[in-house]
């Protein structure tokens, strides 16, 4: 799976984690998220597959999306994206 160099994910990473606080939760999902990006016109979602854009990210490398988790981790596991842990 290739994602492609024209995505941001320092933008991405940045908006989810400014959302979480902001939205109250501890946590997101990558459907939640996926949301978050289309709306702010940062990562087109799919209407047929919500979240798939932002899955697609994480599955090329998760560490591109800061404080990004798979459970269980392995395949067809639900991704999560949790608050930065703060120095």
């Amino acid at each position: 799976m290739r994602v492609s160099a024209m995505i941001d994910t320092d933008r991405i990473s940045r908006h989810i984690q400014s959302e979480l606080p902001r939205r109250g939760l501890d946590r997101a999902t990558a459907v939640q998220a996926g949301r978050w990006m289309d709306k702010a016109e940062i990562l087109k979602d799919s209407r047929h597959r919500p979240g798939r854009p932002l899955r697609n990210i994480l599955r090329a490398d998760k560490s591109r999306i800061a404080d990004a988790c798979q459970e269980p981790a392995r395949k067809h596991g639900r991704w999560f994206i949790d608050p930065e842990a703060k120095p």
